[in-house]
């Protein structure tokens, strides 16, 4: 379970504003109303990236896919659990209001989830020559499989974050400086 919530710990997406206390069951607390125009959006671009057929739902099928595009190969077991927590109406599936629950709920647990092993094993993602470093390059490799696509700006942009956190001017970024990297995402 830890590595699916893993995967959405670390998707792009709005920052939430923050909560002095995260309910313990959101379900309880949570309304799509709650969501910024700015959430909202980005929750709808992740939904409809994992909505492969586009039905308006998320199936373990679907979920499973996402995963296997990481290199993640989590069972059948976990995702129909991770679709459980939130699937208010038994479906089996996640539709977008389903989606957004567990996002927030994600992203309110996040903190918490994300341990430094759990990103350890987003670089090893990202840095497919087993080099200790993870390039540009690499970065595009990834977010390609993902699907993922960015505009020329946004891999300028990109490039020049890159290249502000690489201290020893290898063009490439090891693990403290990814660390950095994702300190720097969280807080934009």
């Amino acid at each position: 379970l830890s590595e699916c919530l893993f995967f959405f710990a670390h998707l792009p997406m709005a920052e939430l504003p923050p909560s002095a206390e995260a309910p313990a069951n959101v379900t309880d607390a949570f309304s799509s109303d709650d969501l910024t125009e700015e959430q909202r959006a980005s929750f709808r671009a992740t939904f409809d990236q994992f909505d492969q057929d586009a039905s308006g739902t998320v199936t373990t099928k679907e979920l499973g896919l996402a995963f296997k595009q990481l290199g993640m190969h989590p069972t059948e077991e976990s995702l129909k659990l991770m679709i459980s927590e939130v699937d208010v109406d038994g479906s089996g599936e996640i539709d977008f209001g389903e989606f957004c629950e567990l996002m927030v709920k994600q992203q309110r647990a996040g903190s918490a989830e994300n341990t430094q092993a759990e990103v350890r094993e987003a670089f090893a993602t990202l840095d497919k020559d087993n080099s200790g470093t993870v390039s540009l390059e690499e970065f595009k490799f990834v977010f390609h499989e993902m699907g993922e696509r960015l505009e020329p700006l946004e891999w300028e942009t990109l490039g020049e974050e890159l290249a502000a956190l690489d201290s020893d001017g290898d063009n490439e970024i090891n693990f403290e400086e990814f660390m950095k990297l994702l300190h720097q995402l969280g807080n934009a």
